[in-house]
């Protein structure tokens, strides 16, 4: 009965789609959660191609190399597409975008930019035609985010949670560099990295 969830309906019908009535309990299983929404959408999967995208669409673009948390990647594209990324490409072997954690965790970004898997040799070749900067965030980098120069569009390259980014990867980077540490912590959180960096290129 309430308007807005009416006009999701009629939509949905009138786009093909179809719609189920269901109970709560349903509802609390497929969510995963005690108290669901009132309505749950499924969608077909959706990735894009490399060769699909346009360089010039962005200033910033972002490519995770087997990231395997899906929290992280969830929510590195949330802020992507926050920051008017181009898209988030996904290198090697990585966690499923679609997972319910990293669904989750873009609130709503998986449906607002693309989307890209690619193997490691197919991520390199169409990197040599990068028409900007190539940026990689290395622990053991000398140069600082802050102070590198960016050629636009900026493509980050981060590596994954535990290894960070290996040293074939790190080749493919125009220039490497790091976020300081200046607490006793050694390290930041990829999401938070690639949130810093993200900005970094695209202010």
């Amino acid at each position: 009965g309430r308007p807005l969830l009416e006009r999701a309906r009629k939509a949905t019908l009138a786009a093909g789609g179809q719609v189920i009535e269901v109970t709560r309990d349903i509802l609390a299983k497929v969510s995963r959660r005690d108290n669901p929404q009132a309505v749950i959408g499924v969608f077909r999967q959706v990735f894009a191609r490399l060769e699909d995208l346009d360089p010039a669409a962005a200033t910033g673009w972002v490519a995770l190399h087997r990231v395997r948390d899906p929290g992280n990647l969830g929510t590195v594209i949330r802020t992507a597409d926050a920051a008017g990324c181009g898209a988030v490409i996904l290198v090697g072997e990585c966690c499923d975008p679609y997972s319910v954690e990293a669904v989750r965790a873009t609130m709503g970004s998986i449906f607002a930019l693309p989307l890209v898997r690619v193997d490691e040799a197919d991520f390199a070749a169409w990197r040599a035609g990068w028409p900007g900067s190539v940026v990689g965030t290395l622990l053991s980098a000398t140069v600082s985010h802050a102070e590198a120069a960016y050629r636009r569009p900026t493509l980050i390259l981060l590596g994954n949670e535990q290894q960070g980014l290996p040293p074939d990867m790190a080749a493919l980077c125009d220039v490497n560099v790091k976020i300081p540490m200046r607490g006793r912590a050694d390290s930041l959180n990829l999401s938070v990295a690639a949130g810093v960096m993200i900005y970094a290129v695209t202010n």
